[in-house]
């Protein structure tokens, strides 16, 4: 499956197609495609799974601890975003 499938199936909710994702040779730049970022909507979708996944896999203490602050700081964007997006009707 392309990035770009994988992005619009999790945006509905296909959540579980991280392992989809972790599997892409480019998967950590994946993440930060799109105006919402994948994490953003598994933050949206509260699956803490797919997110333990993504901190398993990152490697390296400077970029997990990185991508933590990521999410962190996406929570509180998430919702506004993806409000936004679904709105536009993208």
């Amino acid at each position: 499956m392309k990035s770009d499938e994988i992005i619009d199936k999790i945006s509905l909710g296909r959540t579980d197609l991280v392992f989809d994702l972790l599997a892409l040779h480019n998967w950590k730049s994946v993440l930060h495609e799109g105006q919402v970022k994948l994490l953003q909507w598994f933050v949206y979708y509260n699956d803490t799974t797919a997110l333990k996944a993504i901190i398993a896999n990152v490697g390296g203490e400077n970029e997990t601890n990185r991508l933590k602050k990521g999410i962190n700081n996406g929570n509180s964007k998430c919702i506004s975003n993806i409000q936004r997006k679904l709105r536009r009707g993208v």
